[in-house]
């Protein structure tokens, strides 16, 4: 878990912006910047797995996409270890036979997807080891902005510390990520 107010708190410590009477950055700016960080971190690690029930309705072959959706977690583990139940997939629908519905009412689908904060939220539910690494980035594009004196070369130094920061959680992230180890939220629609 990582809370998200001394991410801020950090993150303004190495912009040098402590002067809480006239910041430079408005919280709204970092969370963006860290926003945007958890999709680059969801994207390059694989991290995020997440548990989908929902129910099947009959004659309905194409169903959309959870909003937070990346990629099923792989061809073995699709649909409870049987993924001749998904006929086709894109990124934002996938296929399913019509005969299914004799079969089955209900379907678990396993897939990776990107974390976001949300206003107010104080708790990040996210490896710790990926803290570093979400603050590399959100530094990267907060330094990117015009009004920063070399702005563009701490920018790539920053990335570039997202980039080495990411390495040992994603190692880990792979060892532990199985389907038995896949975060055990549902979302039902």
């Amino acid at each position: 878990m990582v809370h998200i107010d001394r991410v801020i708190a950090d993150i303004r410590s190495k912009l040098g912006d402590t002067k809480s009477e006239n910041y430079k950055y408005s919280n709204s700016e970092i969370i963006n910047a860290l926003n945007n960080g958890l999709t680059e971190i969801s994207q390059d690690s694989l991290a995020f797995g997440r548990i989908w029930l929902f129910e099947l309705k009959e004659c309905v072959t194409r169903y959309e996409n959870p909003k937070d959706f990346i990629k099923f977690v792989d061809k073995k583990t699709v649909v409870e270890n049987d993924n001749s139940l998904i006929v086709e997939q894109d990124t934002q629908t996938f296929f399913i036979d019509e005969h299914i519905f004799k079969i089955k009412k209900r379907l678990k689908l396993y897939y990776y997807y990107h974390e976001t904060i949300y206003d107010g939220e104080t708790i990040l539910r996210i490896n710790s080891g990926f803290g570093l690494a979400l603050i590399y980035f959100a530094l990267s594009q907060l330094f990117m902005t015009p009004n920063r004196e070399n702005g563009l070369q701490m920018s790539e130094f920053f990335y570039n510390k997202y980039k080495d920061a990411l390495i040992l959680p994603m190692h880990h992230t792979k060892i532990a990520t199985t389907k038995k180890n896949l975060k055990r939220s549902y979302r039902r629609v």
